[in-house]
């Protein structure tokens, strides 16, 4: 999903940041909160019928953690989740369900519904969670005419079903796979500019993606901002000096 919907004012901010990019997953909420959907859609997808349950807990961890996420919680950058790479995964794939005794064709087609992750708990996952303090934040940018974009990979299903959650009137403009273009394209950013009326330079772009944020330098933002939590504080302070524990500070530094 990817729209132009009517333009906004274009009476100027009083704030130095004109517009706000925002990264979703691990940005807005932790990919922690993936951890219990992630294990629900994985006992629903691989097929685990001829595992005993100790057998089968064991195989669903080893999956969890081939797509990115521990037991624990811990998110493991290599995975699938975050380096959308099939190829790359094959490998681990296909030696994983081989020492569970799974057949890797079955694994491969069940693991191809990943887009429906959304259907295993993260909608009530997401309506547990206290989003107050960002909508506030968000909700006092938005009063000072700062635009705010939402820049995602996801399906349109997965970023509608994220919205209806959060909230759908935050965002003027939205990235998703069905845009014509992706991240990390500066493309994105040029086709926000060219919606917003606000130059790259009197932008900012929040995210806890190095890759986000090195798009971000490529396509001249005014202001790139880290989020812990993904990726180590040294590798995202390679693109900024500005790097949060969270959303809510990383927003107060510009609102």
């Amino acid at each position: 999903m990817w729209y132009h919907p009517k333009r906004e004012s274009s009476k100027q901010s009083t704030m130095e940041t004109k517009a706000i990019i925002l990264d979703k997953d691990g940005t807005l909420f932790p990919y922690t909160l993936w951890t219990v959907p992630v294990r629900a859609f994985l006992a629903s997808a691989l097929p685990l019928s001829c595992l005993d349950k100790e057998r089968r807990e064991k195989c669903i961890s080893r999956f969890s953690e081939i797509l990115g996420l521990s037991e624990k919680g811990d998110v493991k950058m290599d995975g699938l989740f975050f380096r959308r790479n099939y190829l790359y995964s094959f490998p681990r794939l296909f030696f994983a369900s081989l020492s569970f005794g799974l057949s890797p064709l079955k694994v491969a087609n069940g693991l191809l519904k990943i887009e429906k992750r959304w259907e295993y708990g993260m909608t009530e996952t997401l309506e547990a969670y206290d989003f107050s303090s960002t909508r506030r934040l968000l909700d006092k940018a938005k009063k000072s005419n700062v635009k705010l974009a939402l820049f995602t990979n996801d399906s349109p299903s997965s970023t509608e079903a994220f919205l209806k959650t959060f909230g759908e009137d935050y965002f003027s403009f939205l990235v998703d796979s069905s845009s014509p273009h992706h991240k990390p394209s500066v493309k994105t950013i040029e086709d926000f500019s060219l919606f917003s009326g606000v130059k790259p330079s009197e932008m900012a772009l929040i995210s806890d993606s190095s890759r986000d944020l090195r798009m971000g330098r490529k396509g001249g933002v005014g202001k790139l901002i880290g989020i812990l939590g993904t990726e180590k504080k040294e590798r995202l302070e390679r693109y900024t000096s500005f790097v949060f524990p969270d959303i809510e500070s990383a927003l107060k530094s510009l609102i």
